[in-house]
């Protein structure tokens, strides 16, 4: 056995890599009102509300620019390499975490009053990301 049957298929991760780029490329381009940093405090929110959400919406920013930059680098590995596909394939995993951590952040962000039921997936992606980056 050569261990060819256990490889991703290139295509596959190639089509997941822009999925995930076209994905989070359309709030960078078109940024949604909610994910708005710079809106003041409604004053039905408590301090630490306030600050709980505006580190979500910093957080919702980063990792959805890190999914991109992720899915992109998968794509130009499976493009300018012959046997990126165990490179790529970890690239587009990791940037599908950051997708879903962030996507985890909008939802805090939008539903700000019931926001502890989200808290612990959201906890629970973090602790997943750096153990895998760690």
């Amino acid at each position: 056995m050569d261990g060819v049957r256990h490889r991703p298929r290139p295509l596959l991760i190639m089509m997941i890599a822009f999925n995930i780029m076209f994905n989070t490329l359309r709030p960078i381009i078109i940024p949604p009102t909610a994910l708005n940093a710079s809106c003041p405090k409604p004053e039905m929110m408590t301090i630490a509300e306030f600050r709980v959400r505006q580190v979500t919406i910093k957080s919702f920013w980063v990792f959805s620019n890190s999914a991109f930059a992720f899915a992109l680098a998968a794509a130009l590995v499976q493009v300018w390499t012959q046997r990126g596909e165990r490179v790529s394939f970890t690239l587009v995993m990791v940037a599908l975490l950051c997708m879903s951590i962030s996507s985890k952040c909008s939802m805090v962000v939008n539903f700000w009053p019931s926001w502890f039921i989200y808290a612990s997936s959201f906890t629970e992606g973090l602790l997943l990301l750096l153990t895998i980056c760690l």
